[in-house]
């Protein structure tokens, strides 16, 4: 999504097409308003309209984020040999084969080897390291999961991220999220960074962006 302020991303919970004409030009506020939604996909465009605000370098400046690296936060882990889990899959876990083969994955549709998401009732208190899909806001499973995890270290991860310092204040010790400059152009997507950020002074640079109303 692309807004006055910035592109923001977030997960959809379908592979169908979502109309999304009803938004075009509408007020950022009011499109945000719909991460509330129990209808996932209109929860997931108002992630996306929240983040295109928040995940920009002005923003993260004012929050005080520090900038930890440009790549993604799962590099950090290689030798940490704590019991590490993650609620969801990851992609960048693909090029770090050893590390995967630690992890405990807990999965809504899992594959062989993970356990099911309800599993965490029971698996995630015993955690110390946990890897959170921010997907988890837009179908509202986060708070409970920070509860399980309260005594984990607990990273927010992917591109459904919101670079907000508040969520360091109910038990999320990191945030690694993607930042846009501009919308996709190709399946390549354009202008892309990973953001690692934890609360700190930030060392990112600001950025003019002139963008138009909301636009997808």
């Amino acid at each position: 999504m692309q807004s006055d302020a910035g592109v923001g991303t977030a997960m959809l919970f379908t592979t169908k097409a979502v109309d999304l004409q009803q938004d075009v030009g509408a007020d950022l506020h009011t499109v945000a308003k719909k991460i509330k939604s129990w209808d996932f996909n209109q929860a997931s465009i108002g992630l996306a309209a929240i983040n295109s605000y928040l995940n920009q370098p002005a923003q993260i400046n004012q929050a005080q984020l520090k900038l930890i690296d440009r790549q993604d936060v799962f590099g950090e882990y290689l030798h940490c040999r704590q019991k590490m889990a993650t609620i969801g899959h990851f992609h960048y876990l693909d090029h770090y084969p050893e590390l995967k083969k630690r992890l405990t994955v807990f999965e809504l549709q899992p594959s062989p080897g993970d356990y099911p998401a309800s599993a965490s009732e029971f698996l995630l208190p015993q955690m110390q390291v946990v890897f959170i899909t921010a997907s988890t806001l837009v179908n509202k499973t986060l708070p409970r999961l920070l509860t399980l995890a309260q005594h984990a270290e607990v990273i927010l991860v992917g591109g459904s991220t919101p670079l907000a310092d508040t969520l360091f204040q109910h038990g999320i010790h990191k945030l690694a999220a993607t930042y846009l400059s501009a919308l996709p152009q190709t399946k390549k997507t354009k202008g892309q960074a990973l953001v690692y950020l934890e609360k700190g002074t930030t060392h990112a640079s600001n950025k003019t962006l002139g963008i138009d109303r909301v636009k997808f």
